[in-house]
């Protein structure tokens, strides 16, 4: 036997065997999906078969011409046509004017969204009572300045019955986790706006309405997360497990060879920032990302001509704050190591990939600026200085 070829089918034999094992573990319990029990141990034993007999053949081969980077995807995603020659990617890059970039608070549903009084004193508070007309008038901008940024909104509107509340009340009640938010939007909106600052606005019957720098970026983001982002506006899948061991979880996630093609053009030869979801596995959490360095970890020839490396790329993102301010804050940046390997051809073009980091990111996207935004929330963008 080639020990080489042997060698080289290691990531297939583990493959492998995690699957039966899988298999062996829900056979049991698929009684409505199998029509009869032996179905599920016949697949076992093909497995098995094929466990025994894969090591007779490289995967290279296999995965170079079933795995190469969907290059299609990605240029009708990132309405760019793009290099996928690893010798021509740059393995550092960043995007251009970072200073631009700001941290948001991610806003959770289940505690209000931008609902919450976060300037209140004592623990921000959501479901409560609005201002009438008469009182809001009456309202010293002291206690103004406590009101949540939709009730702010809807005052500025000179809207006393609080469309913009009651709507977000309606978004967030079916909330089911912590996690959830308005990260997409944020996300979206630092890649695109400059920070928000502290502004004073007056509503139609003449009341001065004070937004912190706080309220504006959740009224921003809350704009944004109103874009439809479609599933085919990004590569790589969402992954709607928990956190397993199993490396093989969420086949549909983001494959490195598309991951490091897609950072090469657009941080590396671009200076352009792209939008990743850091959680691999159910959780999203939305971040843009500034920078990445790349650093070859082994490189070796293929006896097909081509070459196979090793990567460990360093990631570096914007970062989400935890408690808002009325002033503009400090942007917090965050970091993430991913280790994969990648295939080329003897052209040098990337044709294959595997990870060896656990975690890595889920997806990758993009979306264009709005210049403005339509229906109610069409002043969003005079509050922006």
């Amino acid at each position: 036997m080639d020990i080489v070829r042997c060698a080289e089918s290691a990531d297939h034999l583990k493959f492998l065997l995690r699957f039966i094992l899988t298999e062996i573990d829900l056979c049991p319990k698929r009684w409505s999906l199998c029509a009869k029990y032996d179905t599920c141990m016949r697949n076992i034993l093909a497995l098995t078969t094929l466990l025994l007999v894969s090591c007779g053949k490289s995967p290279t081969q296999d995965h170079a011409a079933g795995a190469r980077v969907n290059s299609y995807e990605v240029e009708r995603i990132f309405d760019n046509e793009l290099s996928l020659n690893f010798d021509h990617l740059p393995l550092q890059g960043s995007a251009s004017g970072q200073s631009e970039f700001w941290s948001g608070h991610p806003w959770a549903s289940r505690r209000g969204s931008i609902n919450q009084r976060w300037n209140a004193p004592g623990t921000p508070g959501q479901g409560l009572p609005s201002p009438s007309a008469r009182e809001a008038r009456a309202m010293p901008a002291s206690l103004l300045r406590e009101l949540s940024p939709a009730e702010k909104y809807d005052l500025y509107q000179g809207r006393y019955d609080y469309p913009l509340k009651h709507e977000v009340e309606a978004l967030v009640a079916g909330a089911k986790y912590d996690w959830e938010g308005v990260c997409h939007g944020w996300a979206a909106a630092s890649s695109h706006h400059s920070e928000p600052k502290p502004v004073k606005v007056k509503n139609p019957d003449g009341l001065e309405i004070p937004f912190g720098s706080a309220d504006v970026k959740a009224l921003l983001s809350y704009a944004y997360s109103k874009i439809l982002i479609r599933e085919t506006d990004s590569t790589g899948k969402r992954c709607e497990r928990e956190n397993f061991l199993a490396e093989d979880e969420c086949d549909s996630d983001l494959s490195p060879e598309t991951f490091h093609a897609v950072l090469g053009n657009y941080l590396g030869l671009r200076g352009e920032s792209v939008i990743a979801d850091i959680d691999r596995w159910k959780e999203v959490w939305n971040h843009p990302l500034i920078s990445y360095q790349t650093k070859i970890i082994w490189m070796i020839g293929l006896r097909e001509g081509g070459r196979r490396g090793l990567m460990k790329t360093s990631l570096v993102y914007v970062d989400t704050v935890e408690k808002n301010s009325w002033d503009s804050g400090p942007t917090i940046h965050g970091n993430l190591t991913v280790s994969y390997e990648l295939d080329l051809d003897p052209s040098g073009n990337i044709t294959g990939g595997r990870w060896r980091s656990l975690e890595r990111p889920d997806f990758l996207w993009r979306i264009q600026r709005a210049d403005s935004f339509d229906g109610y929330l069409k002043d969003v963008e005079l509050l922006l200085k």
